[in-house]
């Protein structure tokens, strides 16, 4: 999925049957780059629960680069009888089972869990962003520069383990609130450098393809990510924000999240003026750091 907008996807289970993937049920290896999935929502039948408000990974890989994950939710089913515990709500935007998550320079925000109704006992709400589930087989997640807040309900990341193992890497991470999230087994010395309120603007039209959530100057999003060059986990080295605006590095460093504050739009006929003899693709566009190599990528675009 490239450069789109993905709303208003419902999966909805019968009588115990979860509702799983509100736009997405992944089977297989998805990728989803520059673009955004917004008010999705899975929806557990009675006494199930619902998981994955916009992506269900069934033991596959989710690769996530430059994009936006909004305002999607997970909800449980209500209770039968009032006696069986009422549905769970997990991972309001990605329920992760036995698979693999790899995330770059991606924003989720706002994103929900809430347990069915039951005038009983209730069931749970977990992973308001991302929730990891390992269950008899190992469960990956990796974070690179990504943004993890205002979710609703429960904390942005959770993760449980049923006799095996969630592996959680990463670096660079803004996780506004977060329960299970740490560099386990990589040599990323920052997995979360923040967990200060981002101060997103609203999701809207910001330029580019797709509805995105600007970073304010001032936001502890800005200038704190890590250069996608040297970090430890084969990151794609990105050029352009979510909107395919020019200059991943505007003041030297990449901004967490899917918007580049101070990225340039791209002019139609511009002229592009090499002025480094290195060869790399790292980002910076600025004067004095315009390669050939990143002339030719913005040629394209």
């Amino acid at each position: 999925l490239e450069n789109l907008n993905v709303t208003g996807g419902v999966a909805r289970g019968e009588t115990d049957v979860e509702g799983q993937g509100g736009a997405v049920y992944n089977q297989g290896t998805l990728t989803l780059r520059n673009s955004t999935l917004y008010s999705n929502e899975a929806i557990g039948g009675l006494d199930a629960d619902g998981q994955g408000g916009a992506i269900y990974n069934d033991r596959r890989t989710v690769i996530v680069i430059n994009s936006t994950l909004s305002g999607n939710k997970a909800t449980g089913g209500d209770s039968s009888d009032g006696v069986i515990a009422s549905g769970s709500g997990q991972g309001g935007a990605i329920f992760n089972r036995n698979g693999t998550l790899e995330i770059t320079n991606a924003t989720f925000a706002s994103n929900e869990v809430a347990t069915g109704a039951s005038t009983g006992t209730l069931g749970t709400a977990a992973g308001g962003a991302i929730f990891n589930e390992a269950s008899g087989t190992s469960a990956r997640v990796t974070l690179v520069n990504t943004i993890l807040a205002d979710s609703i309900g429960a904390a942005d990341f959770d993760e449980i383990e049923n006799n095996s193992i969630s592996i959680t890497l990463g670096e660079g991470n803004l996780i506004e609130s977060n329960n299970g999230f740490v560099d386990e087994f990589g040599s990323g010395t920052n997995p979360v450098v923040t967990s200060v309120d981002p101060n997103l603007g609203a999701l809207k039209d910001n330029g580019g393809p797709t509805l995105t959530h600007a970073l304010s100057q001032g936001s502890s999003a800005v200038d704190a990510g890590v250069d996608l060059d040297s970090n430890d986990y084969d990151s794609e080295t990105i050029t352009f924000d979510q909107r395919n605006f020019a200059g991943r590095k505007v003041n030297g460093a990449v901004d967490i999240g899917a918007f580049e504050l101070g990225a340039s739009a791209l002019q139609a006929n511009a002229t592009y003026v090499v002025s480094t003899l290195v060869d790399e693709l790292d980002g910076d566009l600025s004067e004095g750091d315009l390669s050939l190599r990143e002339a030719i990528a913005l040629a394209e675009q």
